[in-house]
C-alpha cells in the first residue's frame, strides 16, 4: 500500500504567518516565504545624531529572532555581528497564500493548524492488487 498526503500548502522550509485586523477581533491570514539573504535591500543603515554624540539607527536582524532578549547578552558580552543588521523592511516577499488559522490551548501551550483557503488537504490509498470481473447470468 501507498499513501499520498497534500496539506493543500505550498510551504517552503521556512514561512512567516501575517495575520492583519479587519474588524473587532477578525483577522486575515496569510502565509509568505521567508526572504533569503540576497533577497534583501543592501542600502546603509541610515544613522540620525539626535543630540550631542547621541545617535539613534533604525535597523532589524536580517532573520526574525536572530536575536532576543534572551540571547542578546549570552556570555555576558554585546558583540554581536553587525552584518546581520538591516535596513527596516519586510522580512517576506510578494509571494502568499490564503490561510486560516485555528488554535487550541492545551494548558500550558498553543497548538497552531494551518489550513489553505482555497486548497483542501487530502490523503490517498493506493492498493495494489488484481482487478478481476465477475458476471453473472
Amino acid at each position: 500500500m501507498t499513501v499520498e498526503h497534500n496539506t493543500g500548502l505550498n510551504l517552503k522550509d521556512e514561512f512567516i504567518l501575517v495575520g492583519r485586523e479587519t474588524s473587532s477581533k477578525m483577522f486575515n491570514y496569510t502565509v509568505h516565504s521567508l526572504k533569503m539573504e540576497d533577497e534583501y535591500r543592501k542600502k546603509k543603515v541610515v544613522i540620525h545624531e539626535i543630540s550631542h554624540n547621541i545617535f539613534v539607527a533604525s535597523t532589524q536582524f536580517e532573520r526574525p529572532f536572530d536575536y532576543s532578549t534572551s540571547s542578546w547578552v549570552r556570555n555576558n558580552d554585546c558583540n554581536k555581528n553587525v552584518s546581520k543588521l538591516k535596513i527596516v523592511q519586510k522580512h517576506y516577499g510578494t509571494d502568499y497564500q490564503d490561510v486560516n488559522i485555528f488554535t487550541q490551548n492545551n494548558g500550558d501551550r498553543f497548538t497552531y493548524f494551518v489550513k489553505s483557503v482555497e486548497n483542501a488537504p487530502y490523503l490517498r490509498f493506493i492498493i495494489p492488487g488484481i482487478l478481476a470481473f465477475c458476471l453473472l447470468w
